[in-house]
């Protein structure tokens, strides 16, 4: 029986429900089989709007019997997402498998006792003040379970080949029907023309694509974080007696939640999020906030520490990931991590670049009507020269050339190319201004 459609928390990823699906063998079987008939109209139809076809195409299941999360964002856009299955004890072959899967950089993990997906946070372990100075050092259980749970502390961009971003540049319904109007031309012996706009759409889509990865590549380096970081591994004490501590060195991709590390002014910029237990340091938060004046970061007061805590509420005590202590006003000074990778404030200010919010722009808007327009001629069009070279008894062949043509020629074929090459000198003008653009169509 299928699940139904569950809420997950909004974030920058807009979630409206997810669907759990599989696909028996024989079910791929017939899916590749529908994509052969239909001549790859399916496989665009699904590549375009998945949430129209993979419910038909697949079996919907429990969630830790899904293989494919089907993502649908408030929009109405659908995103496939790959399962991932992990143990939280893998030396012990009956615990139970975690559901997992990975959205725009924000992790779910499926709770079977509540029937729900949520997000992992601090809070969850942590919820007030005084967790975070009493709490235990976690042991290597407990960091690999919430290894599972959170991820690794990266804000790994991942920038794609070359010909993986062609492929998602080609596959646009624009470039679409560019090639359906060059092989149209092609067969009406139209060559120096269908040549023409074919070099124009690959000379414009190939510009596209190298300055959107020139501007990923840009976007990695400035986000990249990786340093080696004290962790305490054993005697930690709430009254602050920090002569029996043990820490060990280890690289920042390691950091959990809950952990607790030395807070040093080696760092160039803190990996992490972090709650301070002992103090005061100042910082500087220039990246995050734009503010030249250094932050004097405190310790919690002890009339706090029934309090639930909330990082932006209590800021004043807070460490936040890509801002550097500038100065330590205390002989050792630590802090408990409580948000990684993206969780994180820097990691949350990355995905609003990455994945801002949709904007319905007027330009976009009138030039979908412009086309709409036009394709509602060409239609008109079409059905007249159908009637018309019928009853002159066209053969088929010359009347499908004919017909078509109509329908290619009032929809200006070259307008992709004339917006690209528009889209990149304005892109051009921003990089001069050392602005990075990740996405052309905003522009």
């Amino acid at each position: 029986m299928a699940r139904e459609q569950l809420e997950l928390p909004h974030c920058h990823a807009s979630i409206a429900r997810v669907l759990g699906l599989a696909q028996p063998p024989l079910w791929r079987i017939l899916h590749i089989l529908l994509i052969v008939l239909s001549g790859g109209l399916l496989w665009l139809l699904q590549y375009w709007r998945p949430q129209l076809v993979w419910p038909w195409l697949a079996i919907h299941v429990e969630f830790p019997e899904a293989e494919i999360i089907l993502v649908i964002h408030e929009d109405g856009n659908g995103y496939l997402e790959d399962v991932i299955q992990v143990r939280e004890d893998e030396s012990d072959p009956n615990s139970a498998p975690m559901t997992i899967f990975t959205h725009r950089h924000v992790r779910y993990v499926y709770s079977p006792t509540k029937e729900k997906f949520y997000t992992p946070t601090y809070q969850d372990e942590f919820p007030r003040m005084a967790d975070a100075f009493e709490a235990p050092v976690p042991v290597d259980l407990q960091q690999h379970v919430r290894a599972a749970h959170f991820g690794t502390n990266t804000l790994d961009i991942a920038v794609p080949p070359i010909l993986v971003l062609l492929y998602k540049e080609v596959l646009t319904p624009f470039y679409a029907f560019q090639a359906f109007a060059i092989i149209l031309w092609y067969f009406e012996d139209y060559y120096y023309y269908a040549l023409c706009i074919l070099v124009l759409s690959i000379v414009s889509a190939a510009a596209s694509l190298i300055e959107t990865r020139r501007n990923l590549t840009n976007l990695r380096r400035i986000t990249a974080q990786n340093c080696t970081v004290n962790r305490v591994a054993a005697g930690w004490r709430a009254e602050g007696d920090y002569s029996s501590l043990l820490l060990h060195s280890v690289s920042s991709a390691q950091l959990v939640p809950g952990d607790i590390i030395e807070i040093t002014t080696d760092h160039v910029a803190l990996p992490c999020d972090a709650i301070l237990l002992s103090g005061p340091c100042l910082v500087n938060e220039s990246m995050l906030t734009g503010e030249s004046v250094p932050v004097l970061k405190t310790v919690a007061p002890i009339s706090q520490h029934d309090v639930l805590y909330d990082p932006d509420k209590h800021s004043l005590h807070t460490l936040f990931c890509g801002t550097s202590v500038v100065q330590c006003r205390a002989p050792r000074v630590f802090a408990r991590v409580t948000r990684t990778a993206f969780a994180t404030k820097k990691g949350d200010l990355v995905l609003s670049i990455m994945y801002a919010k949709q904007l319905r722009f007027r330009f976009y808007t009138e030039a979908l009507r412009f086309v709409g327009v036009l394709f509602a001629l060409g239609l008109c069009g079409f059905v007249y020269a159908t009637v018309l070279l019928s009853l002159h008894g066209v053969p088929a062949s010359k009347l499908i050339l004919k017909t078509f043509d109509l329908i290619v020629l009032i929809v200006p074929p070259a307008l992709p190319a004339a917006m690209t090459v528009g889209t990149l000198a304005a892109m051009s003008r921003l990089q001069r201004a050392e602005i990075i653009c990740t996405s052309p169509p905003r522009v």
